[in-house]
């Protein structure tokens, strides 16, 4: 009899094992995909032998964890039995996080208290059994009741699975077809975003993202923001062509100006600052009569020239739309172009060493340069240049003007820089001249950061060291003030009380205002003439 039992003990003990090893087998990932669930199951497996005392309690519903050991009877709900061969078991996966995890059905439907199926999930027997009960489950005679637990648990799991409720299954086993409202079509833009299981987080919504405008609409936006306010904006395209189309035989004069004492100030020209002019007057007779002819010669801040002459007959009324009496002409030059790198370095080997050391020159005498004006500075620098006779000529300052537009730049708030570079060289050079327009710059103080204010509203001061922008530069390219580096200047101001000084920007910290770069050049060699009031001769000039 013990040798019996002891033989029945061995057989549950490798039956229990073998059907382990089995379900472990059957749990490895199978895709759904390839399943058929419409072929009837195989015949079900031989009664399986467990020993008493033996189960391990079930997965707890709300974890994925499982307990290894328990030395009591499982009274808990139950769990689905080992998978039936064909079919994959239920695997329990954690595929969302718990942020965004949806709600878990409540469990299956109450077990009737008559009947208690439990399931072996410890794979490892410790020591063998003292005693060993036989229990069989007839599957080929499964009660209705056992049928609808069974089922149940398969409807748990694969409403978990695939994160789609079930309805209670009715007294037959049976269940109800769960169909999604369908929903009324949406306008496009209102249109709801399409939600994606097991992927992870939702996505970001896109309207917390920055906008990103395209290469071209955002190189148009910096080239808007590029309008600068100096020099005057024209018609035309530069202030000289303005100037000779009021000139024209079919622009409307409302007044015989050319006949006042002040003859050299056409009405385009009137409280304008940005020009330096020249003008004669000349009477000439015939028998006809006499009649006076005024000239004059204009040059603008944009370094465009015009010349205009208006004849007509002395002493006598005359209509000034009159062309058979009053007799206009004018030529004029456009702005000029860009040089290339020889010819500004050639500038700045012959002008750029004189103007710094003449700026730096009333830095260490402590006095001021003429009227003391920061545009005292850069102008009397030039006109020193000018004296000596085997040096061209420079372009003077003309209002804001002093030579050749190196760069130009301007800031609409902290971190809103725009600018341009114009011309062949690659950096701004020492002799080089700064404008400054309601500017207002981070820089560091005795006390601390602050912030400093150039120009009420212009600015002028005389670079003195070089500074290589931290890009390659070519002339039209965009260019920030930040990205020019440090300028070392010599300003004075005698408005605030600022005598000749030596000063350091920081142009990353430009926060407000414009700026201008200008290298003293030749007059001859980027205008083409000195200012004069007939045409040079040798200038091709143009007419409209």
């Amino acid at each position: 009899m013990l040798s019996d039992l002891k033989q029945r003990a061995s057989k549950a003990k490798d039956a229990s094992v073998s059907k382990i090893t089995h379900t472990r087998d059957h749990m490895k990932s199978q895709p759904s995909k390839k399943l058929d669930w419409d072929k009837a199951p195989p015949p079900p497996p031989p009664p399986v032998v467990r020993p008493k005392n033996q189960f391990a309690p079930p997965p707890s519903r709300t974890s994925s964890a499982v307990s290894q050991s328990s030395s009591q009877s499982v009274s808990s709900p139950p769990v689905p039995p080992p998978a039936i061969p064909g079919r994959p078991p239920p695997v329990r996966r954690q595929t969302r996080p718990d942020s965004v995890s949806p709600p878990i059905p409540s469990g299956p439907p109450p077990i009737p208290p008559t009947r208690s199926v439990s399931r072996i999930v410890s794979a490892r027997v410790h020591e063998e059994p003292e005693e060993i009960e036989e229990d069989t489950i007839d599957w080929a005679n499964l009660s209705q009741e056992d049928k609808d637990v069974f089922f149940s648990w398969l409807d748990e799991f694969f409403a978990r699975f695939l994160n789609s409720p079930t309805q209670p299954r009715s007294a037959h086993g049976s269940t109800k077809t769960i169909q999604k409202p369908v929903q009324s079509p949406q306008p496009a833009p209102i249109a709801p975003k399409p939600q994606f299981a097991n992927k992870g987080p939702p996505p970001i919504p896109k309207w917390t993202r920055p906008s990103q405008p395209f290469p071209a609409q955002e190189a148009a936006n910096d080239e808007e923001q590029l309008d600068m306010s100096y020099p005057p904006a024209t018609q035309h395209g530069s202030s000289a062509l303005d100037l000779a189309y009021y000139f024209s035989p079919s622009t409307y004069w409302d007044s015989d100006w050319y006949a006042t004492d002040n003859p050299w100030f056409a009405p385009p020209l009137k409280d304008r600052k940005d020009t330096r002019r020249a003008g004669y007057m000349e009477h000439s007779g015939d028998a006809s009569g006499i009649s006076r002819i005024v000239f004059g010669g204009v040059l603008f801040a944009d370094l465009s020239a015009c010349w205009y002459s208006v004849t007509f007959p002395h002493n006598t009324p005359t209509d000034p739309n009159d062309s058979r009496t009053v007799k206009r002409v004018a030529h004029y030059l456009p702005r000029p172009a860009a040089m290339d790198r020889e010819a500004l370095l050639e500038a700045h080997e012959t002008y750029g060493e004189t103007i710094a050391a003449f700026a730096e020159g009333f830095v260490d005498s402590g006095e001021y340069c003429a009227r003391g004006e920061c545009w005292d500075l850069a102008n009397q620098a030039l006109e020193y240049c000018s004296q000596f006779d085997y040096v061209p000529k420079p372009v003077q300052s003309t209002y804001r003007t002093h030579g050749h537009l190196i760069f130009e730049g301007k800031a609409l708030g902290k971190g809103r820089q725009y600018g341009r570079w114009r011309g062949g060289d690659d950096r701004v050079r020492r002799g080089d001249i700064v404008e400054w327009r309601s500017v207002a710059v981070s820089m560091k103080m005795d006390w601390g950061v602050g912030t400093g204010k150039l120009g009420n509203p212009d600015h002028t001061a005389v670079i003195v060291n070089d500074m290589v922008p931290s890009v390659q530069v070519a002339d039209g390219q965009s260019v920030t003030p930040g990205e020019l580096g440090i300028l070392d200047v010599v300003e004075q101001s005698v408005s605030t009380n600022i005598k000749p000084k030596r000063s350091t920007y920081l142009l990353s910290g430009l926060e407000a205002g414009e700026m201008w770069i200008y290298r003293p050049v030749s007059m001859m060699a980027y205008v083409g003439c000195m200012v004069e009031a007939k045409v040079p001769e040798g200038v091709n000039a143009q007419t409209i």
